[in-house]
């Protein structure tokens, strides 16, 4: 969620908390019995946020690392593989294959990284291709064996960290007590100052709490330095133009003119992405 959405889905919900209580007149009830739900309400949903917020940070912070070893990986392997490009059979394999790498994971949706795994396998069979002839050769294939090896375990392991979200059961009991606080809050007294301060906050607090908890389950944050860029450098390391998929061209940064879309694909990229996309559909 972009930051002026965000803004207006909070003004929303103050505005219609403020609408309920003050000019609907939702009813009141005794402050002994609300005083009691609201607080094992509350300590129930904190502790509840508490937990979640530090697991979901964690996996954040992982996937974040992994993303960056990883396109460190690919733009290694791509400079290593530089020195074999005199092999112009190799050169144009290991390029392609790369570049399916590539395509893939800009097609795929957050959790669908098993649809991409295959291309990541077959860099290395590009790697048949290459005639060691001497110490120097053999450095720089046994270096690239290493970084292609990284490269597909990397992506192995994102996938299995961005499967690790938030049940259907956790959510559930998210909103559950998300609605027992919210109808606390409104069945109190507004006649004092401070019941109307909570009545006014406390949706809006629950609304903020559930918006960084949702945008940390599905990886929203930053999406676009976390999931696109390190992958969009390798385009750049092998010098073809970058591929946006449509619903990630509000985050193409404005430098960047020349850029294909899934319109404008040709060849084994366009056969890539739609064999991504026909997995998708079976599912």
């Amino acid at each position: 969620m972009k930051k002026w959405e965000l803004f207006i889905f909070l003004t929303a919900a103050i505005a219609s908390t403020w609408f309920i209580k003050f000019i609907l007149h939702f009813p009141t009830a005794d402050i002994s019995i609300i005083g009691v739900i609201l607080s094992i309400s509350s300590i129930l949903f904190g502790l509840l946020a508490g937990f979640f917020f530090s697991e979901l940070w964690q996996r954040y912070t992982e996937i974040r690392s992994l993303q960056s070893e990883r396109s460190s990986a690919g733009l290694m392997l791509v400079t290593l593989a530089t020195h074999f490009f005199n092999n112009k059979k190799f050169e144009k394999d290991f390029i392609q294959r790369m570049e399916n790498t590539a395509i893939a994971d800009e097609t795929i949706l957050w959790d669908e990284g098993d649809f991409e795994e295959q291309y990541y396998h077959e860099v290395a069979k590009s790697f048949e291709l290459i005639n060691v002839k001497n110490e120097k050769d053999a450095q720089y294939f046994a270096a690239m064996l290493n970084y292609s090896y990284t490269y597909s375990m990397d992506t192995i392991k994102a996938d299995v960290l961005y499967k690790e979200r938030l049940s259907s059961i956790e959510w559930l009991l998210f909103t559950f007590l998300s609605f027992i606080i919210v109808i606390s809050v409104l069945l109190l007294d507004v006649s004092q100052m401070l019941y109307s301060v909570i009545v006014l906050t406390f949706p809006g607090v629950i609304f903020l709490t559930l918006s960084i908890i949702y945008g940390l389950n599905i990886i929203s944050w930053s999406r676009n330095l976390i999931t696109l860029e390190p992958n969009q450098v390798i385009f750049d390391a092998l010098k073809v133009p970058r591929f946006y998929v449509q619903r990630n061209k509000d985050l193409i940064p404005s430098y960047i003119k020349n850029f294909r879309t899934e319109q404008t694909l040709r060849g084994e990229a366009k056969r890539t992405f739609d064999a991504v996309i026909s997995k998708r559909k079976r599912e």
